[in-house]
């Protein structure tokens, strides 16, 4: 008779979203017990070289399992604190951009669930993905320790990553936590972006409008913006994913929180 593997309730739901048999998976919980942290080592492990790899330079539908938290947050403050930057001379002008990606790698560090390979204890360094369209797609070069350096310093790769999107290296487009899709220019106020199989976790924004808010019970205009965050549930779990959206809300209303 074949040993009992056990499980955790969590463990065996993933590993069936997944496609993943519980008998193959190496518990890591007490007594062995297979736990949701296994089967997430197992999903990152390594695609045999023999299965074609899915490009991680534009993020396209796999065809695997997404949810969505979304949010829509006024941004008159932030978009005031963008302006005193540039009006007090910053080495760099600063875009909404910038303080977008700045938040986002911000709320990446402060959300250890959205983080399932971190080690406990250790500071890890935000890498976040930036989408930028070129005349072949969306390329997704990637912008080391974003939530670390000066504000000036960001707006300054970035730059640098956009304007040599179309001869980007190999090893400026892989790694990251997270991709951030801005389609504000475009018009598009709300859109639901694909993950990708290297980066479970993408944010896109939507542009800046006006919208009629409940202010102290009256009805007023207000610059509103809409952000939708997808994950792979496979890696990331929902609770983690609003747990994540909330701390980044909180951040574009209390911009100044993005420069600390």
């Amino acid at each position: 008779m074949a040993a009992r593997v056990f499980a955790s309730p969590n463990a065996r739901r993933l590993a069936r979203e997944a496609g993943l048999r519980i008998d193959d998976l190496t518990g890591t919980g007490p007594g062995g017990r297979i736990i949701g942290r296994d089967v997430r080592a197992a999903l990152r492990a390594p695609v045999p070289t023999s299965v074609p790899a899915v490009p991680a330079t534009a993020p396209a539908r796999t065809g695997g399992p997404q949810i969505s938290v979304r949010a829509t947050v006024r941004v008159r403050r932030l978009l005031k604190l963008r302006d005193r930057l540039n009006d007090d001379g910053e080495p760099e002008r600063i875009s909404l951009d910038d303080l977008l990606v700045r938040a986002a790698a911000r709320a990446h560090r402060l959300t250890r669930a959205m983080n399932p390979s971190a080690e406990p204890d250790v500071n890890m360094d935000m890498d976040v993905a930036v989408a930028i369209p070129t005349a072949r797609g969306l390329v997704t070069p990637v912008l080391k320790g974003a939530d670390g350096m000066p504000l000036s310093a960001l707006a300054a790769a970035l730059r640098d990553l956009s304007a040599r999107a179309d001869e980007l290296r190999a090893d400026e487009t892989g790694g990251g936590s997270l991709t951030v899709i801005d389609l504000g220019s475009y018009g598009t106020e709300e859109v639901d972006a694909a993950v990708s199989p290297s980066r479970p976790a993408v944010l896109a924004v939507g542009a800046v409008h006006e919208e009629p808010v409940v202010r102290k019970g009256r009805v007023k205009p207000a610059q509103v913006m809409k952000v939708t965050l997808s994950v792979d549930p496979r890696v990331i779990e929902v609770t983690a994913a609003a747990d994540w959206m909330r701390t980044f809300v909180g951040l574009l209303r209390d911009p100044v929180r993005v420069l600390l």
